[in-house]
């Protein structure tokens, strides 16, 4: 659980950043975020014993000079799967905030998860991104393979930048917010934008459950 929390903290950077040389990179990247840009994605998990779905909506809250503010609302199904025995569903609901700190490359984070009904305390946590390198999803330029691509997506259709290593792909569209990300796939899980704008203005997140439509009421006409 506690390395699924740190991973679900660092989603909010951009995968192609995950392998940045510089602080200045991160920095030019939260300085470009404004407050109300949003984004909901959908991802499944498929394990030998668990299958996931959740859903994960992303919305800056505060951006200034010093630091850059995002609010993580995710809900999630989780079905375990044990040979002779039944297992009820888990159905967990998590909210954290990630502040980022401009010129210091830190994260600091707070939050909650409430599983099946119980409201559970996440400690918060300061991490420095450039000692977290593990757990980058994509590796340095040098080291991927990168193609001209577009594909169609429950959010809509995209002209994306394909990101290929080891079995792993991310396709990026610079014009999306919040980095871009219009799909993850690797051989365990499957991460599709479902929504995104600037307006800030739906609740989060979506239910779980959501299989299509378009986001409603952006700027972009989708």
């Amino acid at each position: 659980m506690k390395k699924y929390l740190i991973v679900l903290m660092l989603m909010v950077i951009p995968v192609y950043l995950m392998a940045a040389d510089t602080i200045k990179q991160m920095d030019e990247y939260y300085l470009t975020l404004k407050v109300g840009m949003y984004t909901v994605t959908q991802t499944k998990m498929n394990q030998a014993n668990m299958d996931m779905t959740s859903t994960t909506r992303t919305e800056i809250i505060e951006a200034n000079a010093t630091g850059v503010t995002t609010k993580m609302s995710t809900k999630a199904k989780t079905i375990m799967k044990m040979k002779g025995m039944s297992i009820p569903p888990q159905e967990t609901t998590t909210v954290m905030e990630t502040t980022y700190l401009i010129g210091k490359g830190i994260l600091k984070t707070k939050g909650y998860t409430v599983v099946n009904g119980k409201k559970i305390p996440v400690p918060e946590q300061t991490i420095n991104i450039s000692e977290n390198g593990a757990y980058a999803t994509v590796p340095a330029k040098h080291d991927t393979k990168s193609y001209d691509q577009k594909i169609s997506t429950m959010a809509g259709d995209f002209k994306c930048t394909l990101y290929e290593k080891s079995g792993s792909k991310t396709w990026i569209a610079k014009d999306v917010p919040l980095g871009g990300l219009i799909k993850l796939e690797t051989p365990q899980m499957t991460m599709e934008l479902i929504e995104y704008g600037t307006s800030g203005s739906k609740p989060a997140p979506v239910p779980a459950e959501k299989s299509g439509g378009h986001c409603g009421g952006c700027e972009h006409g989708h």
